[in-house]
């Protein structure tokens, strides 16, 4: 097979350097306008998938969140047509977004920078309700997805990181971590790769499900 030319990443054998495929094209991001109506449209759509009621949803939820009079968010209800792993997908998402190492700040960036590359607009909305509501106005969040936004080199590397991760996985490099190394530990390096690869699982989710986005 060493010879032979693969069909998944065609690529020219005597070109310099190792790779296994082409960097993704996936176009230039939308202009802020563009994300804003993308967002609004998002709150106006139907579901294309069946959501539980919110009685058998909220009985999914981790524990102390049950009682709560808040609706069940449209994800939690689509999760919890699976009773059995509807409630361990309903607790990862929780956990991802309430445990771990690494800031409530740099895990929610983290999020909108996956979901503004995926164009996954659900994700995108909750992303962005989650920074407003750790203080940040949407005049410090839109500029989170562009390389050097956050004026932290520490967020900068994990934010180019997650960028890198989401639209070309295929090319992370050792050279990728050992960026990172320079600002965090092994632990929050393995939880980065985790915040990314579960945004990555929520993006698809939700948007391929078509989700309305709750006010």
């Amino acid at each position: 097979y060493q010879a032979l030319r693969s069909r998944v990443a065609p690529l020219d054998p005597k070109a310099d350097g190792p790779a296994c495929a082409l960097p993704a094209n996936r176009g230039a991001l939308e202009t802020r306008e563009q994300v804003e109506a993308a967002l609004a449209a998002a709150r106006k759509r139907t579901p294309r998938l069946p959501l539980a009621d919110d009685v058998k949803a909220r009985a999914l939820l981790p524990e102390g969140r049950s009682d709560t009079s808040a609706a069940v968010p449209e994800w939690a209800r689509l999760l919890a047509n699976f009773p059995k792993a509807g409630k361990a997908w309903i607790a990862q998402v929780y956990n991802s977004r309430e445990k771990g190492k690494l800031s409530p700040k740099l895990r929610a960036e983290v999020a909108w920078v996956s979901a503004r590359h995926d164009r996954a607009w659900y994700a995108l909305g909750h992303a962005k309700k989650r920074l407003n509501a750790l203080g940040l106005d949407d005049d410090a969040v839109f500029p989170l997805e562009k390389p050097g936004g956050p004026a932290n080199a520490a967020e900068r590397a994990a934010l180019a990181f997650a960028r890198k991760l989401t639209v070309d996985p295929a090319l992370m490099t050792d050279a990728d971590f050992v960026a990172l190394r320079a600002h965090f530990s092994d632990q929050e390096v393995a939880e980065l790769v985790y915040q990314v690869t579960q945004a990555a699982y929520f993006d698809r989710v939700t948007e391929a499900s078509g989700l309305h986005l709750e006010e």
